[in-house]
């Protein structure tokens, strides 16, 4: 099994895009939404699964942060 982890873009947050928080990747299916405490999945060799965050919404003053940190973050659609 495979575990990918990734965050959601602003899109998501803004609600123009439709996601779910887990989803299982197996070869030759569909992928397959899962539910947060869901039970009994089979899980197969080489099976991905999928787990979105949101993080969290940061510390502090946001302009008081490094440059070319805050950069890196708009260039990396965390921020617009």
């Amino acid at each position: 099994m495979i575990l990918a982890i990734s965050l959601f873009t602003v899109d998501w947050i803004c609600g123009t895009l439709q996601s779910h928080n887990y989803v299982l990747h197996s070869e030759g299916l569909e992928p397959r939404p899962l539910k947060t405490k869901e039970t009994g999945v089979p899980i197969r060799p080489g099976d991905v699964f999928k787990v979105q965050s949101g993080g969290g919404g940061g510390w502090g003053d946001p302009a008081k942060r490094d440059p070319k940190a805050r950069e890196w973050d708009t260039v990396n659609g965390f921020t617009a």
